[in-house]
């Protein structure tokens, strides 16, 4: 688990980009909050999301307020 400084929190990955990510060890992502890497706009927003790599993220699920 890491904190970075700008508050956001990293279960599982050290580069959260929003406010909570949770990775599941493989390519497996959930996000919380706004700004959501492959969603459009910056709305609160829950994101389960899969990462490729290749293509960056895809499959994504998502409820944004």
């Amino acid at each position: 688990m890491v904190i970075k400084n700008n508050g956001n929190i990293g279960i599982g990955t050290t580069t959260p980009e929003t406010k909570l990510v949770i990775k599941d060890g493989s390519s497996m992502y959930v996000h919380i909050g706004a700004d959501v890497p492959g969603i459009a706009g910056d709305a609160p927003t829950v994101a389960f999301s899969r990462y490729t790599g290749v293509s960056g993220y895809n499959s994504h699920y998502y409820y944004q307020t």
